[in-house]
């Protein structure tokens, strides 16, 4: 039993208290990847029950933010969002620490995250790009840059752990939680791949009123949705959409010409 609390010990220190060398290095299991997702050993710093039960009772969520601030559910192929993992908790801990890693239905990487936060860095475990604190982070929010994949990829998934920690130097008392959340790849066409003709696939945008379709594509039917996929507008080989009804926000236009390939953008409606 002192053996198994020492391990325990000795797992949550490296999360929490990581050298200059830039991560757990092999802290959990044999490779330092403890968030719970596929081809992990399953060790993670809460199930030997040392970080489970303190007053904290964390809860870690992540999110993608568009340009905006926008949340959204489905990704477009290439575009940059914001990534944010958030680590709720009750109380008032003392800092955090977590680890994320994006994958495919594959179980392979999705080498994404950049411009990281003070205190947070990349690691390469298990062939996968991991991002983690190598100190104790004092807020429990940690907003970072990631480039959603190429068109084609289909869903991602986060999977993240996070440590709430009271500061006495020891594992008792501190709080663990993990989970995963799974963002979908939008329909169609990145607008990357709608190339230069079709720069401007809508207009005006920003919209306030009456968007266009460019008169390039031959129409064939068009849809606005909101980034959980619901769809809000459809019509058939318009060429015109009134929008004004809707809230300001960002959408998603999906359109099909008569060939049947599928352009989508985002839409801003002001």
């Amino acid at each position: 039993m002192k053996k198994l609390i020492l391990v325990s010990s000795l797992i949550f220190l490296s999360l929490l208290f990581m050298s200059n060398r830039g991560g757990r290095g092999s802290a959990a299991g044999n490779s330092g990847a403890a968030t719970g997702a596929p081809g992990e050993t399953g060790s993670t710093c809460g199930q030997g029950g040392c970080h489970s039960a303190g007053q904290f009772s964390p809860e870690v969520k992540v999110s993608l933010l568009d340009d905006d601030g926008n949340p959204i559910q489905q990704y477009i192929p290439g575009q940059t969002y914001t990534a944010v993992l958030k680590i709720e908790t009750t109380g008032l801990p003392a800092g955090y620490g977590f680890q994320m890693v994006c994958l495919t239905e594959d179980e392979n990487s999705v080498d994404g995250f950049s411009d990281l936060p003070d205190g947070v860095t990349t690691i390469s475990l298990l062939n996968r790009q991991y991002v983690e604190q190598f100190r104790v982070i004092p807020v429990d929010s940690i907003p970072m840059t990631w480039t959603a994949p190429e068109e084609g990829t289909g869903p991602v998934t986060f999977y993240a752990a996070g440590n709430a920690i009271n500061g006495n130097g020891s594992p008792a008392g501190d709080g663990f939680a993990n989970d995963s959340f799974t963002f979908e790849e939008a329909e169609g066409s990145s607008v990357a791949e709608l190339g230069t003709a079709y720069e401007n696939l809508v207009f005006p945008n920003p919209v306030v009123a009456m968007m266009h379709i460019a008169p390039e594509i031959e129409v064939a039917s068009s849809q606005i949705m909101d980034y959980t996929g619901k769809v809000l507008i459809e019509t058939g080989a318009d060429r015109t959409l009134d929008l004004s009804y809707l809230l300001t926000g960002t959408y998603l236009a999906r359109i099909s010409d008569i060939s049947g390939k599928v352009y989508t953008t985002v839409v801003h409606k002001n």
